[in-house]
């Protein structure tokens, strides 16, 4: 008895309906997240991403935004937030600031992405 087998498909297993799963899961967060700051969160906080939907709030509540460093950030923060027009220590300002927050470089564009720690 002659068996062939259709080596073209794929072989519909478990794990391939997963990857399929997380490659669209990949596909939607790159759509309408930043994707570099969401795997980010996750490889910090431990958290699966396939298992996305379930901290999203939490990443969207964390995620600060992307900046050329985090000075820049802490500048914007102080001259939202404060009245600069007299004399103010952005640099004591900044280095209070990074208490609160961690930040992961985006190497493929030397920008870091930023997240609050609260």
């Amino acid at each position: 008895e002659n068996k062939m087998l259709n080596t073209k498909l794929p072989l519909l297993t478990e794990e391939w309906y997963a990857q399929q799963r997380l490659n669209r899961l990949m596909e939607e967060i790159e759509e309408n997240y930043d994707l570099f700051a969401v795997k980010a969160y996750a490889d910090n906080n431990w958290l699966k991403l396939e298992d996305f939907q379930d901290w999203v709030d939490q990443f969207e509540d964390a995620f600060v935004g992307r900046y050329e460093n985090f000075r820049e950030y802490a500048d914007q923060i102080a001259d939202e937030c404060y009245d600069t027009s007299n004399y103010f220590d952005y640099d004591g300002f900044a280095r209070d600031l990074e208490f609160d927050h961690w930040y992961e470089l985006d190497r493929s564009n030397y920008e870091y992405v930023i997240f609050r720690n609260y």
